[in-house]
Formats: structure tokens, C-alpha cells, sequence
């Protein structure tokens, strides 16, 4: 398996920090390209619900995949995952 996607940083002032981030640029472009800050911000808001690495890579050992190599990039807020299921 190989997988990237958005993740939680683990550090909650990371954390913070990247949400705001996505959120400020998400209602630039949104205002830029549409006329609506709304647009794009919705992403922010749905990312509060996603894991972090480190309970992603734990699901993969619950659910039999190892080895798990996993690259994280943005302080743990999009991660590169490559595993094979044993």
C-alpha cells in the first residue's frame, strides 16, 4: 500500500498553526477565485477530525500491515505512507 494524505500534527501548537494556515489561505483563494472567503475553508474544518500519524500507523498494525514506513511533511500535517499487509 502506498498512501499520502492529510493528517493532524501531533503537536497541538503545530496543529493549530497549520489549521489556521490553511484556513487564512483558503479564504484568500476563495475571495480571489470566487468571490467567497467560504469557498475554500471548509478544508480546516474537516481536517479537525482526521488522525494523526502516529494513530494512522498504529490502525495499519492493528490491521496487519507492516513494515510501515511512514515520511511526514508540514510539521505531520500530510504524511507518505508505504506498507505491505503480512
Amino acid at each position: 500500500m502506498v498512501n499520502i494524505d492529510f493528517f493532524l500534527p501531533s503537536n497541538l501548537i503545530l496543529r493549530r498553526i497549520y489549521l489556521g494556515y490553511l484556513f487564512a489561505q483558503g479564504a484568500i483563494w476563495g475571495l480571489l477565485l470566487h468571490g467567497r472567503a467560504r469557498v475554500y475553508t471548509y478544508l480546516p474544518d474537516s481536517l479537525r477530525n482526521f488522525l494523526t500519524m502516529p494513530q494512522f500507523t498504529a490502525l495499519l498494525d492493528e490491521f496487519g500491515y507492516s513494515p510501515v514506513i511512514a515520511r511526514s511533511y508540514i510539521f505531520g500535517g500530510i504524511g507518505l505512507y508505504w506498507a505491505t499487509q503480512k
